[in-house]
């Protein structure tokens, strides 16, 4: 964790934390999309009632669908490698408004045919059910930092954000211990 540590002050609310895990379903897709990475999450920073310390927590879509996750929690013990994409800083006034266009998608189902379909090759951008990176692509699509024709109406899959050119370059924040 010294890695995540290192950089976990500099964290902020719409910043890109992509996966990559030592498992035979992370392999599978890495391998069908050519990326180093298989799964995408965005930061949002919340303080809690008498609490003092803002926390660190990330919009992810899995099988419990689009949720809150607590980040050092998903990284603490983490089988792979974790990176951190910071939002760039020319576009800081969009951090809140992705953050909170990420929270109307709380609750939205996990995404698993266009999942498999997206393995293959690309799929359109929707919300009736989503997959990781499709979550925070329709967050960012919809504060207007971006259009869906930018990538051609199709989602954007994990290790595919640098086609924006939102972020800056991928900074390790977790090795497999």
């Amino acid at each position: 964790m010294d890695l995540y540590y290192k950089y976990q002050s500099q964290f902020g609310h719409a910043d890109l934390i992509e996966f990559a895990p030592d498992t035979l379903v992370g392999f599978a897709i890495r391998m069908f999309t050519g990326k180093n990475v298989s799964h995408t999450a965005g930061v949002a920073l919340m303080q809690l009632v008498g609490d003092n310390e803002e926390r660190r927590y990330i919009w992810e879509a899995d099988k419990n669908g689009f949720h809150l996750s607590y980040l050092s929690d998903v990284v603490s013990g983490y089988n792979g490698t974790v990176y951190w994409l910071q939002l760039k800083e020319e576009y800081k006034d969009y951090r809140l408004k992705i953050v909170q266009q990420a929270k109307k998608l709380e609750g939205k189902h996990y995404d698993y045919i266009n999942l498999i379909r997206n393995a293959r090759r690309p799929v359109k951008l929707d919300d009736k059910d989503i997959f990781c990176s499709e979550g925070w692509h329709i967050s960012i699509v919809r504060t207007g930092l971006i259009t869906e024709e930018l990538t051609g109406g199709y989602a954007l899959r994990p290790g595919e954000f640098d086609r924006i050119g939102i972020y800056n370059s991928p900074i390790c924040i977790h090795n497999k211990e």
